[in-house]
């Protein structure tokens, strides 16, 4: 027999592609990107949240009132005179709702009119009293807010001499200027009611001297009211005193509020700031008079100058504070 001396076969497993190794190096490749972002976002650039504010009008009705409509929201800028929210009066669409039937019955009886008016008489003398009531107690506290108006000018008049002098922060002075401007809007919307009353009264003493007119006089003298009471309706439109942006609007449609609540908050766009929150460690990358960018809610990108900087939130102005 033939032998034949067999060689030992050598097997060579196939190469594997090496997708495992590079999976961990991508991981670790964006870990490391992830991580000098976050380095370079607050380690060497900072970031602050902030408000705007500055002088303020808060702006409110003369009279309870429920919130009809509300035509802007926080941000608007708005321009003066333009509307900014109506309401509707509970008392004034009593008053006019019974005016209207009076109308209505007077149309439809006019031959006894008159007589229906003479039951009416005593109402309309019981409105007159309530009226002149009103109106004296009305007059009592326009004076009184006028002569607080005057005696805070005073006082900032003599702040501002001090501040002159250097003996006083300029800053002390903005919140009593806030509080002199809420004090002209309180007396102003007084005011404006006790316009209206007395215009409504005079309305109503004439009707009263019509007791022993013609149906058609007491007619006259109903519709008369009754656009009287409209006009009153409409003056309850809120509109803005100044070119400025809404700030704040605190009430929703459907609420009542009371003379004096803020209905919608207003800033003059020219005397606009803006209060902004820095970490404390930004303390060091940021000074006074330095210019930096802000955003505004819509993308929009002003300059404005760093004025103060403040150690700690309760460092701040009481009218920062709030």
């Amino acid at each position: 027999s033939l032998e034949v001396q067999a060689t030992p076969l050598e097997v060579k497993e196939p190469k594997r592609r090496q997708w495992g190794r590079r999976l961990y190096l991508a991981i670790a490749v964006l870990g490391l990107l992830l991580g000098a972002n976050y380095v370079a976002g607050h380690l060497f650039w900072y970031s602050g949240q902030g408000v705007v504010g500055g002088h303020q009008y808060q702006l409110s009705p003369t009279d309870v009132s429920v919130v009809k409509n509300v035509e802007v929201s926080p941000g608007d800028h708005v321009r003066k005179g333009q509307l900014l929210m109506n309401f509707s009066s509970p008392q004034l669409s009593q008053e006019l709702a019974q005016v209207a039937a009076n109308i209505a019955s007077a149309k439809a009886n006019i031959e006894d009119t008159e007589s229906k008016q003479m039951d009416n008489a005593a109402t309309q003398q019981a409105t007159i009293a309530s009226l002149r009531g009103e109106i004296s107690g009305l007059q009592s506290q326009y004076e009184a807010l006028h002569q607080q108006y005057d005696s805070q000018q005073q006082q900032i008049n003599s702040m501002r001499k001090l501040a002159a002098e250097g003996a006083l922060n300029p800053g002390d002075i903005d919140q009593l200027e806030q509080q002199q401007m809420q004090t002209k809007a309180q007396y102003s919307g007084i005011n404006a009611k006790i316009q209206a009353d007395d215009a409504q009264l005079k309305v109503l003493e004439h009707m009263k001297r019509q007791v022993h007119s013609s149906p058609g006089g007491r007619l006259a003298a109903l519709e008369k009211l009754r656009r009287s009471l409209s006009a009153n309706m409409d003056a309850l439109d809120l509109r803005s005193p100044i070119d400025g942006v809404v700030t704040q609007v605190p009430v929703t449609e459907g609420q009542t509020i009371k003379p004096g609540d803020p209905a919608v908050v207003v800033v003059p766009s020219d005397s606009q700031r803006t209060l902004l929150y820095f970490p404390p460690a930004a303390a060091s990358q940021l000074a006074e008079n330095e210019t930096v960018p802000v955003i505004t809610p819509d993308g929009d990108t002003i300059r404005m100058r760093l004025t103060h900087i403040y150690p700690s939130v309760q460092d701040l102005p009481k009218d920062l504070q709030s």
